[in-house]
């Protein structure tokens, strides 16, 4: 099974290297990777873009995320967990421009109509939030 054919609502998976050079800027904006692993930093140039993409290639499957105007919005990253093991790990990420959409809801909604019935489990989750970029209401107690 692969995620090519994804279809998850107003998004459609294919290969990333259709990504135009400005989806690829979207999609590596710092505020955009800002709690993704390091190796995603600081890749300012397409160049570097496409070819972390191409070494990340070589351990996960790695998708893109096309709207349905041909925009391109998204990656989506599964990779095994441990050889042989049905346990995979998913990871995405969407352009700033889309954020508070539905379309990461849309995403893992169509994920496990895709996989149901299959024995493959998701794991995931992302770098703990900084609270110090947290604007928290006041809470009194009474």
């Amino acid at each position: 099974m692969t995620l090519a054919g994804l279809s998850a609502g107003r998004l459609r998976g294919s290969d990333w290297r259709q990504l135009a050079r400005d989806d690829l800027a979207a999609l590596f904006e710092p505020e955009v990777v800002e709690f993704l692993p390091s190796s995603f930093h600081g890749l300012t140039t397409e160049i570097s873009q496409r070819e972390f993409l191409t070494n990340l290639s070589q351990q996960a499957e790695v998708v893109a995320l096309f709207e349905t105007s041909g925009l391109g919005v998204g990656l989506v990253i599964l990779s095994h967990t441990e050889p042989d093991s049905s346990e995979r790990h998913l990871g995405y990420l969407l352009a700033r421009r889309v954020w508070g959409q539905g379309l990461a809801t849309e995403l893992i909604a169509a994920l496990q109509e895709m996989y149901r019935g299959t024995d493959v489990t998701f794991c995931g989750g992302v770098m703990p939030v900084s609270y110090t970029h947290l604007t928290l209401p006041t809470i009194y107690s009474v």
